[in-house]
């Protein structure tokens, strides 16, 4: 069985891993899908996320993609 693990690019669980650490979505070919992707576009993104799967409040889902998004792999400097 496989342990999930968290997309390095967007936050979302995955069960396999493209390059051992992203998911499909954000990572394909070798390279990320959308390289000129910002990270505030990534919280924006990860924000309507959490509003639609999880029923999270705006502000709720939008300080929730701020503490996450700046700590994975592809956001650090």
């Amino acid at each position: 069985m496989t342990t999930p693990s968290m997309c390095q690019s967007c936050g979302v669980t995955i069960l396999e891993p493209v390059a051992g650490e992203y998911c499909t979505d954000c990572f394909s070919g070798g390279a990320f899908s959308e390289p000129d992707l910002t990270q505030d576009d990534m919280i924006r993104r990860a924000t309507l996320r959490y509003v639609s799967t999880r029923n999270m409040l705006e502000y709720q889902a939008k300080q929730r993609a701020a503490d996450l998004i700046p700590t994975l792999k592809r956001w650090q400097s």
